[in-house]
C-alpha cells in the first residue's frame, strides 16, 4: 500500500486524455480525493481557488470520459488477472441517490419518487476473495416505460437488465490471457440475457436464482426438482441476524450480532429452456447447467430462514465442487462493502457537481479510490504478511511515522504491528475486535498526513545540512 500520490501515479499517470496537462491534473485530483476522501471538494482542494477552479474544470470537459479516466487501473487489474488461472468477476448494480439537487439528467431511482443514477461494476476478486480491482463501470439513467408499449419494443429498448451482459462483452474483448472469468451475480442477474449471455461469451457464472423456472425434460420447477435431491452436505455457519417481517414491529432486516445456522446443501444437474416467448431466444439451445440449493433447516421462527439457490456453469457432481460453488459466492459481498466505501468512505453521493457527466468521472475516480479504502482492510488482515518487516511491503517514511508512534524500533515494525498502529490512530481498540475500514481509513489518512510533514522536514534538513 503506497502513499496517496504513489498510488495516484500508478493508477492514472499514465491516462490518454488529449494532453498532458489533463493528466497531469488527473494525477493531482485523484491525489487529494485518495488523501481526503469523503471530504467536500472546497475541502479536497484544501481551499485553494485555483485548484477547486481546475477540479471543475476537468469533471466539467466533455472531451473527457470516464472511460478514459479509468483505463490505467483496468489494466493494471488485468495484469493481476493473469497471473491467475480463473478470478471472479462480481457483478452488481446500486443507486447513487441525488434527490433534493440540482443535477441535469438524473432519473428514476428506488420507487420512483427519487432521483439519481443506477451504477453497475464489475470487480476482479482471486478465488480466495482477495480484491484485485475494478473491471467495468457504467452508470444508467432510468427513464419510465412509455405508456402502451408493446413486448417487442420492450425488449428492443436499453434497460438496466442490458448492464450485467454489456460488461461481460465488454471483458470479453480486454486481455485476459489464459485467465478464465467466473461471473458472480445475485438475483439480480437472474435472467435469461445473463445466463444464455454469458453461456454464449464463453463465461462461467454462479448466479443466485430468482426464478422457480422448469428445470427439466419432465417441466419440474427448479425449487421442486432440488427438494426432490438428498441431502449431500451438512454444516453450520455464522450469519447475520436478520429478523422476519412478522417477528418485528418496524422494518425488518439485519440487527448486530451473529447466530449458528444448521445449513443443508443440495445439488443436481438442471436443464434450463430458452423463453418461449422472447424472439430473440428462438434459435438458442436449453442449457446444461448445475444447480446448488443451501438451506437453513428448523430456522427459528423470529428470523428470516437462510436460503441460496444457486446456479452455475461449473460441473457439481460432488459435495466438494458444491462446497467450491457456494464460497466463490460468499466472495459476492466484496461489493456490497466496495458500494459502502463509495458511498460513505469516498461520499460520492455527497460531491457538489450539476450534471451527470461530471458526477460519471467523479464516480470513475471515486470507483479506483474505494478498491483502495477495501484492500487496506484486506492487507491489514493477510496472516502470511503479518509476521514480515514492514519495511519490505511499505513506504518507508510512514513505516519511520508508524514505529515513532509505536515506540518501536523502524527495522523490526512488522507489518502487522504496522497496520494495528494505522488503526489505534484511526480510534481503533483492542478490545473491540478486528479493524474495520473505515476506522483503517481514518488512521491511514491521518499516518499519510503526518508522512507529508516527515518527508518535508527531512527535505528541509538536507538542505540546512
Amino acid at each position: 500500500m503506497n502513499t496517496s500520490s504513489q498510488w495516484a501515479d500508478t493508477n492514472f499517470a499514465a491516462a490518454q486524455l488529449g494532453n498532458q496537462s489533463r493528466t497531469k491534473r488527473l494525477v493531482r485530483i485523484a491525489t487529494d480525493l485518495a488523501g481526503k476522501a469523503g471530504a467536500s471538494l472546497p475541502a479536497v482542494c484544501a481551499g485553494d481557488d485555483a485548484k477547486l477552479a481546475g477540479l471543475y474544470r476537468f469533471m466539467n470537459n466533455d472531451r473527457i470520459q470516464p472511460a478514459m479516466i479509468t483505463a490505467v487501473h483496468i489494466e493494471e487489474t488485468l495484469a493481476q488477472c493473469r497471473r491467475h488461472a480463473r478470478i471472479l468477476c462480481v457483478q452488481d448494480t446500486t443507486e447513487l441517490d441525488f434527490s433534493g439537487r440540482e443535477v441535469d439528467g438524473l432519473g428514476e431511482i428506488g420507487n420512483g419518487r427519487n432521483q439519481g443514477l443506477l451504477q453497475h461494476s464489475a470487480l476482479a476478486l482471486s478465488e480466495t476473495g482477495q480484491l484485485l480491482g475494478v473491471l467495468d463501470i457504467n452508470t444508467h439513467v432510468r427513464i419510465k416505460a412509455p405508456a402502451g408499449e408493446t413486448r417487442s419494443r420492450r425488449h428492443a429498448r436499453r434497460t438496466q437488465l442490458h448492464m450485467w451482459t454489456d460488461a461481460a462483452d465488454r471483458n470479453s474483448r480486454r486481455d485476459f490471457g489464459t485467465t478464465r472469468i467466473l461471473n458472480i451475480c445475485d438475483r439480480g442477474g437472474d435472467c435469461a440475457g445473463c445466463l444464455f449471455g454469458f453461456h454464449e461469451l464463453n463465461q462461467g457464472f454462479v448466479i443466485r436464482a430468482r426464478y422457480d423456472r422448469k428445470a427439466t425434460g419432465d417441466e419440474t420447477r427448479l425449487w421442486a426438482h432440488l427438494g426432490n435431491q438428498a441431502a449431500q452436505l451438512e454444516y453450520d455457519l455464522a450469519v447475520p441476524v436478520r429478523l422476519r417481517r412478522k417477528s418485528c414491529r418496524h422494518r425488518p432486516g439485519k440487527v448486530p450480532g451473529v447466530r449458528t445456522a444448521k445449513l443443508q446443501v443440495r445439488y443436481s444437474a438442471v436443464t434450463i429452456p430458452p423463453p418461449i416467448n422472447d424472439r430473440r431466444y428462438a434459435h438458442y439451445q436449453p442449457l446444461q447447467l448445475w444447480a446448488v440449493q443451501v438451506r437453513e433447516q428448523d430456522a427459528p421462527d423470529q428470523y428470516e430462514a437462510v436460503e441460496w439457490m444457486l446456479l452455475s456453469s461449473e460441473e457439481v457432481r460432488t459435495a466438494t465442487q458444491a462446497q467450491e460453488v457456494i464460497n466463490h459466492y460468499k466472495h459476492r459481498w466484496q461489493i456490497e462493502e466496495w458500494h459502502r466505501c463509495l458511498k460513505q468512505g469516498c461520499a460520492l453521493e455527497q460531491i457538489q457537481l450539476k450534471s451527470v457527466a461530471a458526477i460519471q468521472k467523479a464516480a470513475a475516480i471515486c470507483s479506483v479510490v474505494a478498491v483502495r479504502l477495501l484492500q487496506l482492510k484486506q492487507l491489514s488482515r493477510d496472516a502470511g504478511l503479518s509476521p514480515v518487516p514492514a519495511l519490505t511491503v511499505m513506504p518507508a517514511a510512514m513505516v519511520a511515522v508508524a514505529a515513532a508512534q509505536a515506540g518501536k524500533s523502524t527495522e523490526r515494525l512488522s507489518v502487522k504491528e504496522f497496520y494495528e498502529q494505522v488503526a489505534k490512530t484511526g480510534g481503533w481498540l483492542r478490545r473491540s475486535g478486528e479493524p474495520g475500514w473505515l476506522t483503517l481509513w481514518r488512521g491511514w489518512r491521518e499516518l499519510d498526513m503526518m508522512c507529508v510533514g516527515y518527508l518535508i522536514a527531512a527535505k528541509h534538513g538536507e538542505k540546512n545540512v
